[in-house]
């Protein structure tokens, strides 16, 4: 065998010219198919609305936006994972993503900050809307059907450490901190008082930590605790709308005063309830960066309740899935089949033929539900000793099915809905939806090289 020994020639590292090559991209490459299936002017048009209606902006304001370019890789970010920069990097120089993208004969781009903007704004509505849109351009494809469901709950543990009370006045005197040094830096004198206070609380912390072996010693320190909380707020009151030092702040920061004014006397509260009673008080705040994570009870062995957003999931055939985030983060099982069946009309605008939950969905009221929707095979998992609406033969067949939504959850788990590490609440739904997508996106370019005539839906 010959060997060119041209082709063992490097490029010199001092060379500053512009390098070209030629790259030929088969009509079956993967994000080839992706491409050619997407429905991009149906979906160009419903996102308008999202970016701009419900944004209050006007279309005609603003430089013009590349929405094919921005949507195109809202797409591979979310099915490969990539960040911002990395996205920027692939879009310009990895030719199939310009394919995909719509920069096949220009030589125009994205930077990673016009592509983070672009998701923000998308928002969750955005992450809805080509989730939804693209199960439904797998139905028409034939690689899922709207006639059988499997719904399953979870949680989306929030990223936080274990809710203590003295953990939770601890992260109060770190966002006061915060606001005292954001308050300095517009030349005012800051919250009064200030210093010591965070002096004297980590004294406290350290012995809580270190030297608190008994009850009776923890409950004092914790006391202690309040006490000196309860003065640092009063000490933030006296920042108000209408003074100096608060209007002299961004807004973010003044939105951040008024939040813990009206958060942390709640949390002393709670504090005080449980060093009265010994119990938990009601509606107890877990965290002081988000609204939404709660304490939801799962009765796992080892993981009896855990702290974040409950999550409702939908499975198809295929693999593909739904997801739907209740606006009450407690909402019980119980309570989740009528929002399941909701989440299926809205996106398929019929009922299923088949639905399948465990027992922790099982009531009269979810089997009128299912009645009233017409559903043919109802295989909620009857609790006790009640009799199945289905005979035994298709009870084990839907029970067996549902079976396998645990490992869907799982692989979502790994793309999003897993110990969340969003900021907000917002980001937080963001995140789980795009789970959906990036796992439905996944089960469609695999669908897409096995289909033998895969240009045609239906």
């Amino acid at each position: 065998m010959a060997v060119n020994m041209e082709t063992l020639g490097q490029i010199s590292l001092f060379e500053y010219s512009s390098w070209r090559t030629t790259v030929k991209i088969e009509p079956d490459h993967r994000l080839a198919l992706l491409c050619r299936s997407i429905p991009w002017k149906e979906l160009l048009e419903k996102a308008v609305p999202i970016l701009y209606g419900e944004q209050g902006i006007s279309e005609d304001i603003g430089p013009d936006l590349n929405l094919r370019a921005h949507l195109g890789i809202y797409i591979l970010q979310t099915a490969h994972g990539w960040t911002d920069r990395w996205s920027e990097e692939m879009l310009k120089y990895y030719i199939p993503a310009r394919l995909f993208c719509g920069f096949l004969e220009s030589e125009g781009s994205l930077d990673h900050t016009s592509i983070e903007e672009f998701r923000n704004r998308f928002g969750v509505n955005g992450a809805k809307l080509i989730t939804h849109d693209m199960v439904k351009v797998a139905k028409e494809f034939g690689f899922t059907v709207a006639d059988d469901v499997d719904m399953d709950t979870t949680v989306q543990d929030a990223g936080i450490t274990h809710p203590t009370e003295m953990k939770l006045m601890g992260h109060l005197m770190k966002r006061l901190k915060k606001l005292h040094e954001e308050i300095k830096k517009t030349g005012q004198r800051g919250i009064k008082g200030m210093r010591g206070f965070l002096k004297s609380f980590g004294k406290i912390s350290a012995d809580y930590r270190f030297f608190a072996k008994t009850k009776e010693k923890k409950e004092e320190l914790t006391r202690e605790a309040v006490k000196l909380s309860h003065q640092a707020l009063l000490s933030l009151s006296t920042i108000l709308p209408g003074t100096k030092t608060f209007d002299s702040l961004k807004g973010r920061h003044q939105e951040e005063i008024l939040r813990l004014l009206d958060l942390g006397p709640r949390l002393l509260d709670q504090v005080l309830y449980w060093l009265k009673t010994g119990k938990v008080a009601p509606g107890k705040i877990v965290t002081l960066w988000k609204w939404i994570p709660t304490c939801i009870s799962k009765g796992k062995i080892g993981k009896p309740v855990e702290f974040g957003r409950k999550w409702i999931i939908n499975c198809y055939r295929g693999g593909y899935v739904l997801l739907a985030a209740p606006e009450n983060p407690k909402l019980s099982d119980q309570h989740s089949v009528l929002e399941s069946l909701s989440l299926h009309a809205e996106v398929f605008k019929e009922a299923p033929t088949s639905y399948a939950t465990d027992r922790g969905m099982s009531s009269s009221e979810n089997l009128e539900y299912c009645l009233g929707a017409e559903i043919e095979k109802i295989g909620i998992q009857p609790k006790g000793n009640r009799q199945s609406l289905v005979s035994k033969k298709d009870q084990k067949e839907l029970s067996d099915r549902r079976a396998g939504i645990e490992p869907r959850i799982a692989h979502l788990k790994t793309r999003g809905l897993g110990r969340s590490k969003m900021k907000t609440d917002m980001g937080d739904l963001i995140s789980g939806h795009r789970s959906a997508l990036s796992y439905n996106l996944s089960l469609f370019m695999r669908d897409l090289a096995r289909c033998e005539d895969n240009l045609v839906p239906g």
